[in-house]
């Protein structure tokens, strides 16, 4: 009898619990682009802390603002104390919730676009915004997660634009765009 229990459970216990997705930090980045004094570009490279998607449909990710690298020391201390205010406001949270049956639905190497309802939290404000994702299952255990459509946050909606107006007048400059888009490669590996 235990045999046969134990052959039943092996075939079963499986399917029972999703096995989560885990980010894989060598393979995933975050960069948000600014525009200063009307033409000038500058990315600055963020840390991803954590993303995971949980039973496959709870999507969490966790960007850690004190990691911000602009290429410039000094100009990274000012975006974490001026704009960020990372000693009260560390850290960037998304989630999302996402129907059960797309990711069962996707074939390896075949792309699809995703609409997901997402709650962003920055700097004490917590906003919705829709985002296109192209997800792409590289192999069983294996998600590539990029942008569909271009995700541009306007910072006024997360009351930044007084610590813009600040590193302006710090760094001397006209003025700082307070439309910034981002761009990420999200690298997701099933645990067991």
């Amino acid at each position: 009898m235990y045999r046969w229990l134990t052959a039943v459970l092996c075939v079963v216990l499986p399917y029972v619990h999703a096995a989560d997705w885990q980010l894989n930090p060598q393979r995933s980045s975050l960069y948000a682009v600014s525009i200063k004094s009307q033409n000038i570009a500058e990315a600055h490279h963020f840390q991803i802390e954590t993303a995971t998607l949980k039973d496959d449909v709870r999507f969490a990710m966790s960007i850690a603002l004190a990691t911000v690298d602009s290429g410039l020391e000094q100009r990274d201390g000012l975006l974490r104390s001026v704009l960020f205010e990372v000693s009260k406001y560390p850290k960037v949270d998304l989630t999302a919730s996402i129907t059960t049956q797309w990711l069962s639905a996707l074939e390896v190497a075949s792309p699809r676009v995703l609409d997901v309802d997402a709650t962003l939290s920055l700097h004490g404000i917590t906003q919705r915004l829709r985002l296109s994702l192209t997800i792409v299952k590289l192999s069983p255990s294996r998600l590539l997660v990029v942008p569909y459509r271009p995700v541009v946050l306007a910072l006024d909606d997360f009351e930044l634009s007084s610590g813009l107006k600040k590193l302006a007048k710090i760094s001397q400059l006209d003025d700082i765009f307070s439309v910034v888009p981002i761009n990420f490669v999200l690298s997701l590996e099933r645990t067991e």
